[in-house]
C-alpha cells in the first residue's frame, strides 16, 4: 500500500468500516510511514474539533475550525 491509497482509506478506517485485510494492510503502512501517521492524527483531531463545536451553531465546520488546525491538515495532505 502506498500513501495515496492509505489517505483514501483514512475516513473508512476512522469509522471502522474496513475489511480485515484492508485494515491490516493500512495498519502495516501506518506502522512504516510516519507521514501517514501524522496525517491520521490530524484527521482525528479535526473530527474531534468539529464534534466539540456542537450542532447548534449556524456556521459551517470549516468556518469554526481554528486556522492552525486547517493549516496542519493541509500540510499533512501535501506531504504525501
Amino acid at each position: 500500500m502506498n500513501c495515496r491509497e492509505a489517505l483514501e482509506l483514512m475516513g473508512e478506517h476512522v469509522d471502522d468500516n474496513l475489511g480485515f485485510w484492508v485494515r491490516w494492510r493500512l495498519r502495516l503502512h501506518l506502522w512504516i510511514c510516519g507521514t501517514c501517521r501524522r496525517y491520521l492524527a490530524s484527521y482525528r483531531a479535526a473530527i474531534r474539533a468539529a464534534k466539540s463545536l456542537g450542532s447548534g451553531s449556524r456556521e459551517t465546520p470549516d468556518e469554526q475550525l481554528p486556522e492552525a488546525v486547517v493549516q496542519d491538515i493541509l500540510k499533512a495532505a501535501n506531504r504525501s
